[in-house]
């Protein structure tokens, strides 16, 4: 139906609003960034649960490595024209190739877990699925923590590899902290 005209409405409005051809924030959506970011995961949503477990296994395969590598295609080529790569400022770019690195990775999930039955593999962050509220919000009250205690990481974990390892490390304990709230039954819930 109208969901793949309203994405490209979405789609329209972002990069028009990065090249500046658009010369008015729309209320409540402004750049159209997080909406068709969103819109993206519901469409590839949507195509999963037509096509999975319906002996159309090998399309869907085609299709999400398709869509995922060309997702990543478009953000390189509407790059120079849409404000460059930035996360801050939502450029279609950021949005495209994170939608595409996105559809890979579900692509690369679904095989694992559901083709090849590897679902003990994501014990160790079943918290971070199972109380996402929780994991989303601690790290604001542990940076918070962090401010009141004046506590700095090395300058060594402020970038590259060391920034990835800090970022692993704190996601991690965070999962821990949430998975022992969850067995003391701490839970937030909306």
């Amino acid at each position: 139906g109208l969901l793949l005209p309203v994405l490209a409405v979405f789609i329209a409005i972002n990069i028009l609003r990065h090249m500046d051809l658009l010369p008015f924030k729309i209320m409540v959506i402004g750049d159209a960034s997080s909406v068709t970011l969103v819109m993206l995961g519901i469409v590839v949503s949507v195509l999963y649960g037509t096509l999975a477990g319906k002996g159309k296994d090998a399309l869907l395969w085609g299709l999400f490595i398709a869509i995922g590598v060309g997702l990543i295609a478009v953000g390189f080529i509407v790059r120079p024209y849409a404000d460059g790569i930035s996360k801050i400022r939502a450029t279609p770019a950021w949005v495209f190739i994170c939608a595409g690195i996105g559809t890979l990775v579900f692509t690369l999930l679904i095989w694992l877990i559901d083709m090849q039955g590897k679902q003990s593999w994501c014990n160790a962050i079943r918290p971070a699925g199972t109380s996402t509220l929780t994991c989303y919000l601690i790290p604001y009250l542990l940076y918070s923590v962090y401010s009141l205690i004046h506590f700095k990481y090395p300058a060594f974990m402020a970038y590259g590899a060391g920034g990835i390892f800090k970022s692993f490390l704190v996601a991690f304990v965070i999962i821990i902290l949430v998975g022992f709230m969850e067995r003391k039954r701490l839970r937030l819930k909306i």
